[in-house]
């Protein structure tokens, strides 16, 4: 498989290749840690591999994961070194030791198809992932050890959740057919925010802040 990884060290207006041939078709996320920028994690249809080197370089990271197909990444808390979550083709997984190991994320949260984490750091901190093949949100305030799943949430198709590090409980979930819902109390009720969205078919969000405003982009 001819995966490859490019780098920019100029804001995206030059590339060039970090890594080539990462052992599987696609990559559909990469994680910088937020914590040490020399530890990247990439993701695809066959696990997840990891460079300590700034991403020149990767090698297998799946010990755990039974080369499933991981469809999105999200770091743990700044105080959590080494934590970080991965959305598998079969629920959620963690690791503590920087992705050498991974174990399944179970308790509340079905063996399905999840599309993408999100962490709001804040307390309670509250990890949400949300559902591909049939849609689902789910929430957990104890980091990934048991989730409940999110009552009122329209998400009957695959979804996309972010949150706003400047507004504890708020959250965004795109939803491939349904637009964009938004909650503003840690996703105990959500409102549809789709006007002047024409096309409601959402893959993905994310959200930008700067003092005095806030941002919020998505694909659709």
């Amino acid at each position: 498989p001819n995966s490859n990884v490019y780098r920019s060290g100029d804001g995206g207006a030059t590339w060039t290749k970090g890594a080539e041939n990462l052992g599987f078709y696609g990559v559909a996320s990469i994680l910088v840690d937020p914590r040490n920028s020399s530890l990247v994690l990439a993701a695809g249809s066959r696990g997840i591999v990891r460079s300590t080197g700034g991403g020149t370089s990767f090698s297998p990271s799946s010990n755990g994961l039974a080369h499933l197909r991981v469809l999105d990444l999200e770091a743990g808390l700044a105080s959590q070194q080494g934590t970080f979550y991965a959305a598998t083709g079969s629920g959620a997984y963690r690791t503590t030791d920087n992705g050498s190991t991974w174990s399944a994320l179970s308790t509340g949260l079905p063996p399905a198809s999840i599309a993408s984490l999100a962490l709001d750091s804040r307390p309670p901190r509250r990890l949400y992932a949300a559902g591909a093949h049939g849609g689902g949100l789910w929430s957990s305030t104890d980091d990934g050890a048991t989730w409940t799943a999110a009552v009122g949430a329209p998400t009957s198709a695959r979804s996309f959740v972010a949150v706003d590090p400047a507004s504890v409980g708020r959250a965004l979930v795109g939803i491939d057919g349904e637009g964009v819902h938004r909650s503003t109390n840690g996703g105990t009720s959500w409102t549809p925010l789709n006007t002047g969205l024409a096309n409601q078919a959402v893959w993905s969000l994310a959200v930008r802040h700067q003092p005095g405003s806030r941002r919020w982009s998505l694909n659709a």
